[in-house]
């Protein structure tokens, strides 16, 4: 146990240090590239939250991201609300939708769960469509974000979102290994089993919808601020659909399978642009081969090839001292 401890340890340390050196070595569309990495991190680790640690299938989620991102530029633009109260703002919005949700799907579970968040997301996308708050497919403009009246350029908004990124993935694990953590392993595992138990099924369940709509509305708020024009048209159902295959691909019930599944949806269609219609296929091909043959995704099958790294390593070793041992063996009896 304190060796997985260990070893986690220095893959968020190691890859922290990479993350914070990048922006200095790679050209400055690379460095927003990885800022969206970062937001899509944050929501990604919502959207596992409730379905890879509590198995509340969601396919509304980009209607929590355009809310928050909606809140952030509106606050924004009238009345002048700067970047971090912005992102907090879309994130308390989220999560209150995310509550009133939460309850209304108390009774629904499975791909009846699924289709009632899809049209949540379709809904969401109408109104923000059809509302003339929202100026639907002419969108909404905002300045470049500021932190105490100093303005944040490209590589500046990335240390940003970067601090962002490690305060929710804090914020996750001390979730996760909490008794609410326990709790939502175990709505997940069996409802049943989970109440017999005494867990209160209502209060999970609506914490783990409201969380993850908060995480939602925070990286919505972040996306606003990144590229500094929102329109109604980004928060559609095919977006869902990205932040759910990022889950699962990166590894459901993973922190650091968020951060690997949230990589593989920005990356990956990026350095498919110009095939990009293949990009879709490739990226139907990986989910269909992830689900048959690596269930527990990109982390799971890295945590088993390390396994399997360190067992034949120690093999090695065990060879390597018994040839010393027999060498020596033999020396001294040539002695």
């Amino acid at each position: 146990m304190l060796d997985k401890q260990k070893n986690n340890n220095w893959f968020w340390i190691a890859l922290t240090a990479l993350l914070i050196s990048l922006p200095f070595i790679i050209e400055s569309f690379y460095t927003y590239l990885l800022t969206t990495v970062g937001i899509y991190v944050v929501i990604v680790l919502g959207v596992n939250m409730l379905t890879g640690n509590t198995g509340q299938i969601t396919m509304g989620q980009a209607g929590f991201y355009g809310l928050g991102a909606y809140t952030a530029a509106l606050t924004a633009l009238h009345f002048g609300v700067p970047l971090i109260p912005g992102i907090i703002l879309g994130g308390l919005v989220g999560a209150g939708i995310g509550f009133l949700v939460g309850v209304l799907a108390l009774r629904i579970v499975g791909a009846f769960l699924a289709i009632a968040t899809l049209g949540f997301g379709f809904a969401v996308q109408s109104i923000l469509m059809n509302v003339p708050l929202f100026m639907g497919r002419t969108g909404i403009s905002i300045s470049k974000p500021t932190i105490f009246g100093i303005q944040l350029q490209e590589i500046g908004y990335y240390y940003f979102v970067l601090a962002v990124v490690i305060l929710f993935i804090l914020l996750t694990v001390s979730i996760l290994r909490s008794g609410v953590g326990r709790a939502f392993m175990a709505i997940k595992s069996s409802e049943t089993a989970a109440q017999a138990m005494g867990v209160n099924l209502r209060l999970y369940k609506t914490m783990a919808f409201t969380l993850s709509a908060f995480y939602a509305g925070v990286a919505g708020g972040l996306m606003a601020y990144h590229t500094q024009y929102i329109s109604a048209e980004t928060f559609n159902f095919w977006l869902s659909t990205y932040f759910l295959v990022a889950a699962i691909v990166g590894g459901l019930g993973s922190v650091k399978g968020s951060v690997l599944g949230a990589g593989y949806i920005v990356l990956v269609p990026y350095f498919l642009a110009d095939y990009q219609d293949f990009s879709f296929i490739f990226l139907g091909l990986v989910l269909i081969l992830v689900v048959v043959l690596a269930p527990e995704g990109m982390a799971g099958l890295l945590k088993k090839l390390r396994v399997r790294a360190t067992l034949l390593l120690g093999q090695n070793k065990k060879m390597t001292d018994s040839n010393v041992a027999l060498q020596s063996k033999i020396g001294m009896s040539n002695d």
